[in-house]
């Protein structure tokens, strides 16, 4: 790009909002999606919150495991629970929607028992709908009938935000 050219921007002011108070957060932020999150989990350990639950996705742990030193500080300090998806560093695909079904026990116990707020930030593409139906099947596998219309009320109290872009 020359110097001088012109740049058009667009700023808009997020959706997401977090709980006044401890109620637990789950997060699921692949790539960039993590910045928000990074100053989520900031404010919560800084009200000394350890509620924190952050689904992490990238290619590769040693090429782009975005803010892993604060994560795991985070992690050694118990305010934050981590669970990682790198898609690449093996032979078949991990994505964070897998990781979610892996959990499923614990983010129902969460969502169910403790009125957890989940919170998906990243590309638009697949990956919001993707994760949706994890947390769908999550649901459905916890005996829901309509795990669809379940996900759908979150949403609708704001218990399921999402903030995506292109």
């Amino acid at each position: 790009m020359e110097l001088g050219r012109t740049v058009g921007l667009r700023f808009a002011k997020g959706t997401m909002k977090l709980p006044a108070g401890p109620t637990p957060i789950i997060m699921v932020g692949p790539g960039t999606g993590i910045a928000a999150f990074m100053a989520f989990i900031d404010d919560r350990v800084s009200r000394n919150i350890s509620a924190n639950y952050l689904f992490f996705g990238c290619r590769n742990e040693h090429g782009d495991f975005l803010h892993q030193e604060q994560l795991q500080k985070w992690v050694s300090c118990d305010k934050l629970q981590l669970f990682c998806a790198f898609s690449r560093d093996q032979e078949n695909t991990i994505y964070v929607q897998q990781r979610v079904r892996e959990q499923g026990d614990l983010l129902w116990s969460l969502i169910s028992e403790q009125d957890a707020i989940v919170y998906v930030s990243g590309n638009a593409n697949r990956m919001p709908d993707d994760v949706r139906q994890a947390f769908t099947d999550v649901i459905a596998d916890h005996g829901v009938d309509d795990a669809a219309a379940y996900v759908q009320a979150m949403v609708k109290t704001g218990r399921y935000q999402e903030e995506c872009w292109y």
